[in-house]
């Protein structure tokens, strides 16, 4: 009967050990109730006792060995997880670059919007004050070229009254009226017409009429300088002439000399 138990745990071990198993099977010894066997002897019983040890002993290497499958069943589960652990590590660091890719892309392109539309701001600001500042200077160009016409027109007024007082041809003045009175005595705060006109009346006995008297400076100091009279006629002009003698006949208009007015190129 012992010989029997044995052989059957040992064909047990060898199929639960063999390398297809996949599943923990639990071993539970069964206990049967020996029966003694009055006819044998005692050493019989002893050796039953030691076949008993020796299946114990070999049912704890069965259970030894059942727990080893269990070990090597789960580490192929772990390996697969630190796979997909690695693999979900790695996508997210390739994540994470691509994130701070997209980031720093945007950041330049940003960059590149911003200051080209602060190009563009700055440059129609630019123009604007560049076109008000040219229309400013041009108003005051204006402005100006209007004084200075107008001033040139005041000169050139000036110009052409001295022109026509002093009597020159170029201002097409008519010297056929005109009477050059040399030697007239100057006196300080004169009325020349009213001298002239005198002078005609009193002295040489002629009722002329007088439009104009001008005294030119004269480049001797001690000598007054030389008067142009204006008459209102030729025929004014002729008395005077005629009557230019009498002048020797005054004591104070003895030295006063009349002629006839002439051109500057006569002169």
């Amino acid at each position: 009967m012992a010989s029997l138990d044995t052989k059957e745990s040992h064909e047990y071990v060898e199929s639960t050990m063999g390398p297809s198993i996949t599943q923990v099977a639990e071993f539970t010894p069964v206990k049967q109730n020996r029966k003694r066997n009055h006819s044998s002897p005692v050493h019989g019983s002893a050796k039953k006792v030691k076949e008993d040890v020796a299946c114990e002993s070999s049912s704890s290497d069965k259970m030894s060995s059942l727990s080893e499958p269990v070990s090597n069943e789960l580490h192929p589960v772990n390996s697969d997880l630190k796979a997909l652990l690695s693999k979900l590590s790695t996508d997210i660091c390739a994540m994470n670059v691509s994130i701070n890719n997209r980031i720093d892309q945007l950041e330049s392109s940003i960059e590149q919007k911003l200051t080209h539309k602060f190009a563009q701001l700055l440059d129609k600001r630019v123009n604007i004050e560049l076109g008000r500042i040219k229309t400013n200077v041009q108003e005051q160009l204006d402005s100006f070229k209007e004084k200075i016409t107008e001033e040139l027109q005041e000169v050139s007024e000036k110009c052409s009254s001295v022109t026509a007082a002093a009597g020159g041809p170029s201002g097409g003045q008519d010297i056929s009226k005109n009477l050059v009175i040399r030697g007239l005595p100057y006196h300080e705060g004169e009325n020349l017409n009213s001298k002239v006109i005198s002078m005609f009346k009193d002295v040489m006995k002629c009722n002329v009429q007088v439009c104009n008297t001008q005294r030119k400076t004269s480049a001797n100091s001690s000598k007054p300088g030389v008067v142009i009279a204006t008459m209102q006629s030729q025929e004014d002009r002729q008395k005077v002439l005629k009557n230019k003698s009498k002048l020797n006949e005054s004591r104070t208009y003895s030295d006063v000399y009349i002629q006839c007015d002439q051109s500057r190129e006569e002169r």
